[in-house]
């Protein structure tokens, strides 16, 4: 067959069947020596297995591969060697360098390179006409094409790159990687995005993809091959022993080993690219002519979860949504088109990807800019509590600086199931994520975001060198490695944001509006346990009465962040010094080793100093009597105050001094603001009792927990109900993720209290409350909700004593493991088991409360 009939076909199939169909056609099928193992490795499924545990995730890859691609492009275009010594040393580097947008361009926020208002959508459409991702096929089984305007490579090349699994040999027997020396892209493990692989069509895995090097990178003595298009198909071979991916070599050897060559053909220009500007719709999807480049199309692609959705991609549960949050700050705009027959405008069928940092930063703009128009809490147009929260501390002398968006609670996105609430990103692509039951732990106690999942942290990693990477996440990017390392991380990330205010302030704000809806009087409730305990002993020692069942206010007096001065501070721009708590630039205090020295600092910079973009401020520490890097965590700046949580080294002994210098500077300042501290090392603490070091321990005094009863000042009960509007008598309708046979649910707020939300529109209530017309239905519905509870209190007590032994250290190694915090478990032992139980409530109470000894000797 004509290959150049051949690419034209299989670029435009779109279904496992139709792939097959023209492989058949040509006589590629069945003929086994026209397949050549990935990797030229007949083992390659463990490699491609061991890759991304998501389809997403895998695809991301791709994009990722296409940036780098880009990037060496523009590097050999500016005559630039991309492993020599003038190469950018940095992807943010080579972005500002090969993509300059004007003259004067200079990003205003630390975190977006691409996020200042005054770039036009002009600008970025420009920008993003060198990567495109286009939608094809059904709506039911769509096909994914990644195509770039990167650097391409020769037909000769692909097993070198394309195809290659970790790394490719040479004839000298070595394995070399294609990208390994070049610092500024992202793709160093040469997989060759193979990650794909599993995730493509039925039942035979397609992948289609060609390639034409840039012309004008090829030396003189490049052949007519060269210069031509090379072309293939993977495809997976399933064998009792298992899978094999295989890819299209029909031609005879030019490289080493047996195995064949890819075909190619001579092409000025190929239509790779959908139409632009858009035209028609749908968009069409191969239309616009390309000298050079790559594409792949993935037929098929299996890439829907929970959550996400097959429809249109560009709708907020379809696929650009979830690439957002695997590009949370992607390096370059990539242009996605949805290229299916749904109904609309052209330009309602293309957008630019941007990533959710993009997103978020633009959308809080738009809420403070809104905030002047005096709207309530609860217009829909307003997505978040407040502006962007900004954090950093230091992992071994390297800054990792923290973004933290904080929703409001009628705010909807995908980041709002709580699965991916915190990303750790490097280069602006996701690395590994947690779900909101990250900040629900003692040691970070954001829990009452947590539980709203209102909460989104975005982690930037991308400071650490190639082998603390290594040491922090796989090669496959999105999970932990065990390591001392990751620990430290996890461990500074918690205390960081544990101990910044403005997050603090932002879930007292939220828990406040909430709460006012639920504030009602719960004097019935205490009047009725009171008369239980009377008449049970047994029931009445695991409690211990306090004054009254909580009514007060759950939140702060006040709005958040005023205080004794409040309103008082002015910053400057530029400050003008920096000083230590004790009014001095010099100061000597204790140390403990194995934990950290909290440093406090005031100076007069504004608020926004470390996190505004011109002119930036940054702070950094060293030790000047010691080669160890620091390891810490700086705080937000308020007021003029903030202060440096550092971790004494391991390697510090009881008796030596170590000397820390602070430098806080900006492009503008003529010198550093510098102050130093003596840090007089001392032994280990010794541990102290139970109840002393923040854990919760044994009392007998008033209002305090004995082991693990419960007072009833721990009690604070919602009912809720079915009905929009609650019905009277009920404090809320019901909460998210409800349905008939929610029973009880426990929330968590800032200050640790817990309420328990009691469905009272159960089916079994219900059901009960029918087949018993002669029974008063308000008297079974408090004996159903105090049934309920009981069993929750009982559950709630035995994870506080399960808290007291629970560390901070622990905490960090669950994380890495996966593992759900002790609230987490606990709130979803409470939601499972009276979710069970609900259905035995009135049974259990009919049949126990009608035994008598007669009827047991009976």
């Amino acid at each position: 067959m004509d290959t150049y009939k051949l690419c034209q076909q299989l670029l435009r199939a779109e279904t496992d069947a139709d792939v097959l169909d023209v492989l058949i056609a040509a006589g590629y099928w069945e003929d086994p020596t026209f397949w050549r193992p990935v990797g030229d490795n007949e083992q390659n499924r463990g490699i491609v297995g061991n890759q991304q545990e998501d389809a997403v995730s895998a695809l991301v890859e791709k994009l990722t591969n296409s940036i780098d691609a880009v990037l060496i492009n523009r590097c050999l275009e500016n005559g630039i060697d991309p492993k020599g010594s003038e190469a950018p040393k940095s992807m943010r580097e080579a972005l500002m360098r090969f993509f300059p947008v004007s003259d004067s361009y200079e990003p205003t926020n630390r975190a977006l390179l691409w996020g200042d208002e005054r770039l036009t959508r002009a600008e970025l459409d420009a920008l993003a006409g060198n990567v495109w991702v286009t939608i094809t096929g059904s709506k039911s089984s769509p096909s994914v094409t990644v195509a770039d305007r990167g650097e391409g490579q020769t037909p000769d090349d692909f097993p070198k790159t394309f195809m290659a699994l970790l790394g490719y040999q040479t004839t000298g027997g070595k394995t070399e990687s294609q990208k390994k020396d070049i610092p500024f892209v992202q793709g160093q493990f040469n997989m060759g995005g193979s990650g794909v692989y599993p995730n493509a069509s039925k039942p035979n895995g397609f992948q289609f993809l060609v390639s034409r090097r840039n012309p004008a990178h090829l030396g003189d003595d490049a052949s007519a091959r060269d210069q031509e298009w090379g072309l293939t198909v993977v495809r997976r071979t399933r064998h009792t022993s298992g899978s094999v991916y295989e890819y299209l070599a029909p031609m005879s050897a030019r490289s080493i080993g047996d195995w064949g060559e890819v075909l190619s053909f001579p092409a000025e220009t190929l239509p790779l690219l959908p139409e632009s500007p858009p035209r028609h719709v749908p968009n069409v999807p191969y239309a616009t002519e390309v000298s050079y480049g790559t594409l792949v199309k993935l037929y098929e692609y299996q890439y829907r979860t929970t959550g996400l959705s097959y429809s249109h991609a560009l709708q907020k549960n379809g696929l650009l949504r979830a690439m957002d949050l695997a590009l949370p700050e992607c390096a370059l705009p990539i242009r996605v088109v949805e290229s299916r027959d749904y109904k609309g405008e052209p330009g309602s069928f293309q957008t630019n990807l941007m990533g959710a940092v993009y997103r978020f930063h633009r959308a809080a703009a738009r809420d403070q800019e809104k905030a002047s128009e005096d709207l309530e809490s609860g217009d829909h147009r307003v997505r978040f509590e407040g502006p962007p929260v900004y954090g950093e501390l230091t992992l071994r002398g390297v800054p990792i600086p923290w973004t933290a968006f904080v929703f409001r609670e009628n705010a909807e996105d995908q980041t709002r199931n709580g699965a991916c609430s915190l990303v750790y990103q490097v280069n602006g692509q996701k690395h590994m994520h947690s779900g909101s039951d990250f900040f629900r732990r003692k040691s970070v106690e954001l829990h009452y975001l947590a539980q709203r999942n209102t909460i989104f942290v975005v982690v930037d990693c991308t400071g650490l060198s190639n082998l603390q990477r290594e040491d922090v996440f796989k090669p496959s990017r999105d999970r932990f490695r065990v390591s001392e390392l990751t620990t430290e991380l996890v461990e500074l990330l918690s205390d960081s944001i544990k101990s910044n205010k403005n997050l603090a302030d932002l879930q007292h704000s939220q828990h406040a509006r909430v709460q006012k809806a639920l504030l009602a009087d719960r004097a019935p409730v205490r009047s009725i346990l009171e008369r239980l305990l009377k008449d049970m002993p047994t029931l009445a020692r695991f409690f211990r009465l306090g004054p009254e069942i909580r009514t007060s206010k759950p939140f702060r007096d006040g709005e958040a962040g005023e205080g004794k001065g409040s309103g008082k501070f002015v910053g400057r721009r530029h400050p003008t010094f920096l000083r230590l708590k004790n009014g001095q630039t010099t100061r000597r205090q204790e140390a403990h080793i194995g934990l950290r020295s909290r440093i406090q600092f005031t100076t007069d910079a504004d608020d926004d100093y470390f996190s505004r973009g011109a002119d930036t401020g940054y702070f950094v520490a060293r030790y000047l009597n010691s080669s160890e890097l620091v390891t810490g965590n700086r705080s937000d700046l308020r007021t003029g105050a903030f202060s440096f949580s550092v971790l004494i080294p391991d390697t510090a002994k009881a008796g030596d001094t170590l000397t820390l210098e602070f430098a806080m500077d900006d492009p503008v300042l003529n010198e550093p603001l510098i102050c130093r501290v003596d840090l007089d090392i001392l032994e280990p603490p010794k541990p102290r009792p139970p109840g002393t070091d923040g854990t919760r321990g044994t009392s007998t005094q008033t209002g305090g927990k004995v082991g693990g009863q419960v007072t009833l000042d721990d009690l604070n009960v919602s009912m809720c109900c079915k009905e929009v509007p609650p019905r009277e008598g009920c404090q809320s309708s019901w909460r998210p993720g409800w349905d008939e046979y929610t029973a009880v649910e426990l929330e968590e707020d800032p200050d640790g209290k817990l309420t328990y939300f009691v469905n009272v529109s159960n089916f079994h209530l219900m059901d009960h409350q029918k087949n018993n017309p002669t029974k008063d239905p308000l008297l079974l519905e408090v004996k159903f909700m105090w049934s309920l509870l009981l069993f929750s209190i009982a559950i709630v007590a035995d994870y506080q004593k399960q808290e007291q032994t629970h560390d901070a250290s622990q905490e960090a190694e669950e994380e890495i493991g996966g593992v759900q915090s002790l609230s987490s478990q606990r709130d979803q032992a409470i939601l499972r088991l009276t979710r069970a139980v609900a259905l035995m409530v009135f049974p259990v109470i009919g049949l126990v409360g009608s035994l008598t000894l007669e009827t047991i000797e009976e």
